[in-house]
C-alpha cells in the first residue's frame, strides 16, 4: 500500500466512524435535548448554528467517505487527500464545540485533529503525523489510568467484567484486581511505546496488542458485558480498523521524510500536558481513567420531593448518610446519546444549572474529588453546600463555566 492511499483510507476510516457516532449521539448536534448547552466560550450564540454546522460536518465527512481511493495497479500517482474538504470539516467540527463544550468527545477531537493535520502538514509528513497521534492516545491513556486503587474506577469495571467473561474465573479480591489493572495499564502503554518503532517485529507487536486491547474492550462493553453505550462500541471498532491501516506493511522512512513532524509533536505535547491539569481531560485522552475530575451533587433524602419530576427520575437508588446524588453521568447518556465531558468547568456549569431549576430552601450539597495538580494517581476531596460557594467556582476558570 502506498502512503497516499494509506491516507486516503485512514481519512476514510476517521470521517466513516464519525458519521457512526454522529449518527448514535444526533441529540447532541441538533440540541434537541434537554441537557443543558454550555458553549466554550461565554459568548451568545444562536441555538440555531450548532444544528446548522452539524449539518454541514456531517455532509462533508460524506463527501470524504465516497471519495474513491485510487488503484494500486495504476500507474498514475494517486492524488492526496482533499485539503478543502478537510479544511470545511474543520470549521464545521470547531463551530460545534464553540457552541457546546459536550461536542468535544474524544472521537470528535481526534477526527479535529486529523483535518487539521491534514491541512497543514506537508504531504509526506502527514502518514508520519497520524501514526505519532495514535502512538500518543496509547500512551497518553495509558499513563492517565495509572492510580493507587484502580479497581475502584472504570479500570476496575471493566477488568472485573472481563474476568467474568472468563470461565473457570471466579469472583477476585480487590488486590488482585488491582494487580490485573496494573498489568492492563502497562500492556496499553508498551502498545504505544511499540507502535513508535519503525522496526517489524515491534510494530506487528504493537499492532498485535492494540487489536487485542480493543476486542477486549468490545467484549466487557458490549452486549455480552455492561452493554454500554454504542457510542464507546464504535470508538474501539475505529481503532480495529484504523491502527492496520497506519502502521501494518508500514515502510521504511524515505529521504526527506520528516520522523517526528512539527505539528504531531505539538499535538502530543499538548495531550501529555493534560495529565498535569493543562488541556482538557478527553483532548489528552484520558479514557477509561479515574484521573478526570468529579463533581456530584447531593440531594437530602427529605428534600428530594421537591426535586423535579425530570430529575427525580435520575436520583441513584442508594444514599449514604441521608444524602443522595443525581446521576448527571446518567442523564447525558439519556438526554445526548454521549457521555458527560469529565471536564470540571463543565460539571459546574451543570450542576449550577441544574440548581437554577430546584427550589432554593432544598439542601443540597457538591462533593468535588481532584487529582494533585502534579501527582494525578494522588487525589482529593472538598465539599460545597452554598449557591454561594458554587457561585464562587465560576471564576477560576479561563473558558466558559456556565450553561446557556
Amino acid at each position: 500500500m502506498t502512503e497516499s492511499n494509506r491516507v486516503l483510507r485512514a481519512l476514510r476510516c476517521l470521517a466513516g466512524f464519525q458519521l457512526l457516532l454522529m449518527l448514535s449521539t444526533w441529540k447532541l448536534w441538533t440540541r434537541l435535548n434537554d441537557f443543558p448547552t454550555v458553549p466554550l466560550l461565554p459568548i451568545s450564540i444562536p441555538a440555531l448554528v450548532l444544528p446548522v454546522a452539524s449539518a454541514i460536518l456531517f455532509l462533508t465527512c460524506l463527501l470524504i467517505v465516497y471519495r474513491p481511493v485510487p488503484n494500486q495497479s495504476t500507474n498514475t500517482t494517486p492524488p492526496g487527500p482533499d485539503r478543502r474538504l478537510c479544511g470545511i470539516a474543520l470549521i464545521a467540527g470547531l463551530i460545534s464545540v464553540l457552541c457546546n463544550q459536550h461536542c468535544l468527545q474524544a472521537w470528535h477531537w481526534l477526527f479535529l485533529v486529523t483535518m487539521l493535520l491534514t491541512i497543514t502538514s506537508p504531504a509526506n509528513a502527514l502518514v508520519p503525523s497520524l501514526r505519532i497521534v495514535i502512538c500518543t492516545i496509547y500512551l497518553c491513556s495509558g499513563l492517565s489510568r495509572i492510580t493507587t486503587n484502580p479497581q475502584a474506577g472504570v479500570a476496575g469495571m471493566i477488568t472485573r467484567q472481563l474476568l467474568d467473561l472468563m470461565p473457570g474465573t471466579g469472583p477476585l479480591d480487590p488486590a488482585s484486581v488491582n494487580m490485573v489493572c496494573h498489568s492492563l495499564t502497562l500492556i496499553e502503554i508498551a502498545t504505544g511505546c511499540l507502535l513508535f518503532s519503525t522496526s517489524k517485529l515491534p510494530t506487528t507487536l504493537g499492532i498485535t496488542l492494540s487489536v487485542l486491547t480493543h476486542v477486549a474492550l468490545l467484549l466487557a462493553l458490549g452486549p455480552l458485558g455492561l452493554n454500554h453505550h454504542s457510542g464507546v462500541l464504535f470508538w474501539n471498532l475505529c481503532f480495529l480498523a484504523l491502527v492496520p491501516i497506519l502502521f501494518f506493511n508500514r515502510q521504511s522512512p524515505l529521504a526527506g521524510v520528516p520522523k517526528w513532524p512539527v505539528g504531531a509533536i505539538l499535538v502530543g505535547v499538548f495531550s501529555v500536558s493534560g495529565l498535569f491539569g493543562f488541556a482538557d481531560n478527553w483532548p489528552s485522552w484520558q479514557l477509561y481513567s479515574s484521573r478526570p475530575e468529579s463533581w456530584t451533587l447531593w440531594i437530602h433524602r427529605t428534600d428530594t420531593p421537591q426535586l423535579p419530576r425530570s430529575l427525580q427520575n435520575w436520583l441513584a437508588t442508594t444514599s449514604q448518610d441521608n444524602w443522595i446524588p443525581i446521576r448527571l453521568d446518567r442523564l447525558s447518556l439519556q438526554c445526548t446519546g454521549s457521555p458527560i465531558y469529565p471536564e470540571d468547568r463543565f460539571q459546574l456549569a451543570v450542576i449550577s444549572e441544574v440548581l437554577r431549576t430546584i427550589p432554593p430552601t432544598l439542601r443540597f450539597r457538591v462533593t468535588i474529588e481532584e487529582p494533585h495538580p502534579l501527582m494525578w494517581w494522588k487525589r482529593s476531596s472538598r465539599e460545597l453546600s452554598s449557591r454561594l460557594s458554587i457561585e464562587q467556582q465560576h471564576a477560576e476558570f479561563l473558558l466558559n463555566s456556565r450553561a446557556r
